[in-house]
């Protein structure tokens, strides 16, 4: 009769995930770019779908998006003007 056993890893968590053996064998880790802060390791998502992609975004840095977002729904680019200097938007 054998007796059930695992191997114990003495790694951190962190150093689990981005391991080669494990985080990136299997999916779970994916490397994105920051604006500020550059390459790092991020999470892959952990919901796959069988018709479409999932892919993880790069990160972005508050108000990076702001004029297209406004832009994409009807604000021309008089009036986001008109907003930042009125200071109720920011921009990166």
């Amino acid at each position: 009769m054998g007796v059930a056993g695992v191997v114990v890893e003495e790694l951190t968590p962190e150093e689990v995930f981005q391991s080669d053996r494990f985080g990136r064998a299997c999916g779970l880790v994916h490397d994105c770019v920051h604006p500020i802060f550059d390459s790092y390791p991020r999470l892959a998502p952990l919901v796959r779908f069988s018709r479409s992609q999932t892919t993880p975004g790069n990160g972005c840095v508050a108000g990076q998006h702001t004029r297209a977002v406004l832009g994409e729904v009807g604000f021309d680019e008089a009036k986001i003007d008109a907003l930042l200097e009125a200071g109720i938007i920011g921009v990166a």
